[in-house]
Parts: C-alpha cells; sequence; structure tokens
C-alpha cells in the first residue's frame, strides 16, 4: 500500500501542528500505520516542521516523485 493522503490525514489526525518529523513518526507508530507510511516518514527531513497533514502529504508526493526520477535515471530512461 502506497501512502495517500487520506491515509496519511488517518494516522496523524492527533498530531498537534506544527510538528516535526519524529512527532510525526510517533504517531503513526501508535496507530500501527503501515510500513510504506512509517518508511515515508522516517524520510522527512528532521529539522523541517510540518503545519498540517497536508503538508506532509504533500513532502511524501515530492518523495515519490525523487524515487521515480532516480529509477529512471537508472535505467536510462529520461
Amino acid at each position: 500500500m502506497e501512502p495517500d493522503k487520506r491515509s496519511i490525514r488517518r494516522y496523524l489526525r492527533d498530531v498537534d501542528y506544527p510538528a516535526k518529523q519524529q512527532e510525526l513518526v510517533s504517531a503513526a507508530e501508535s496507530k500501527s500505520a503501515p510500513g510504506p507510511l512509517l518508511e515515508r516518514l522516517r524520510n522527512l527531513q528532521k529539522d523541517e516542521e510540518f503545519s498540517d497533514s497536508d503538508e506532509v502529504a504533500e513532502a511524501v508526493e515530492r518523495q515519490d516523485v525523487s524515487f521515480d526520477d532516480a529509477m529512471r535515471s537508472r535505467r536510462g530512461n529520461p
């Protein structure tokens, strides 16, 4: 399961924003979030502060784009 805005909101609904990466990870872990979401949250910048779950979702989506770009580059595809 790839994280989407709906699941991010669900697992982070009790977070007091603004929040940093570790707070997001802790909240998601306490709700038994799926591994792919936890992995994406752990990959967020530790010092960045997020104002709401939509901002978290945007940061997670940027990770997906970066990953896709890296994979295309490795395969030699533009």
